[in-house]
């Protein structure tokens, strides 16, 4: 229990004043207006804290809520500083030496291609997340959790690389089959404007126009080379 000093006005609109015991200011005020008090006023009295004799219910509570968040802000922190070191490369090196031959991955030719809708996705969640406010590293750890197949494995590898301290276009440069110069000009220009978000949304952009425009092409092709298979396919049945 506290003591509080509190002023406020009778039924007859007459000033009063006091002092009260209770748990908090809330509590004072709440008792003060049952007895038939109005305008109270309540604090709490600096001698009821003296020496650590009385102590601010409110206060405990706001303190111990305070302790709580930052255990839990120090909780999350050490997880993702253990996700970071999980994802480095000396610690993928590690899993990579526990793989039998079985597990090796075929990534020459076709094998290991990248579908542009993947690419496409991977580059998206990464614009909304840099956007957002995210740091690049925490960023790339989830777009690479998101991923699948070679682009999980090449966004691993990014990941590695600027995790080791490289810039994202240095780490995106090493894997030029899946990033042309035109995407890592865009990259580059970037980082150094501070605005990769913006420019991450522009490799989106000319991905969904190259998309587009192949499957313009495509379409426009479909009828002639039918026409040509038919065609072929009748001359030879007439020759026979």
């Amino acid at each position: 229990m506290a003591r509080f000093k509190w002023t406020a006005k009778d039924a007859q609109g007459r000033k009063q004043s006091g002092e009260i015991e209770a748990k908090t200011v809330s509590h004072a005020r709440m008792e003060l207006r049952e007895r038939g008090f109005r305008e109270v006023q309540a604090s709490i009295l600096a001698s009821s804290n003296l020496f650590g004799l009385g102590s601010d219910p409110q206060k405990e509570k706001i303190k111990k809520r305070s302790e709580q968040r930052r255990r839990r802000r120090q909780q999350e922190a050490a997880k993702q500083r253990q996700a970071r070191l999980d994802r480095s490369p000396s610690a993928r090196k590690k899993a990579d030496k526990k793989k039998s031959a079985l597990d090796i991955e075929i990534t020459w030719g076709p094998f290991g291609a990248i579908p542009e809708k993947d690419l496409m996705v991977f580059c998206k969640k990464m614009a909304t997340m840099v956007r957002s406010g995210l740091p690049l590293i925490e960023a790339l750890t989830l777009a690479n959790d998101q991923s699948k197949a070679n682009m999980k494995r090449v966004s691993g590898e990014i990941l590695d690389d600027v995790n080791a301290g490289q810039s994202l276009s240095q780490a995106m440069s090493k894997h030029d089959r899946h990033f042309d110069s035109i995407y890592l000009n865009l990259i580059e220009a970037g980082e150094i404007s501070g605005n990769l978000d913006t420019f991450l949304d522009r490799m989106v952009f000319m991905m969904e126009r190259q998309k587009e425009i192949k499957s313009g092409i495509k379409s426009a092709l479909f009828y002639p080379i039918t026409l040509i298979v038919v065609t072929l396919g009748i001359t030879i049945f007439m020759l026979t």
